[in-house]
């Protein structure tokens, strides 16, 4: 197994759809900006549920709902 190279994780905003959208642009992104192959790019997208994602002494979920 290969570890990624890069990792991305937010909340909710990722699908199968999006992915592809978004590996196309992070590779010609890292082939232009550092050279880097898009054969040698494994990425990994995460989403993340707010319930688990704190910030400001509360959960995303909390705050995304106004608590």
């Amino acid at each position: 197994m290969v570890a990624p190279a890069s990792l991305a994780k937010a909340i909710a905003s990722f699908s199968e759809e999006k992915n592809v959208k978004y590996s196309l642009a992070i590779s010609e992104f890292m082939k232009k900006a550092v050279g880097i192959d898009p054969a040698h790019c494994v990425i990994q997208f995460m989403n993340l549920d707010g319930e688990n994602v704190g910030c400001c002494g509360s959960t995303m979920k909390q705050l995304a709902a106004g608590k």
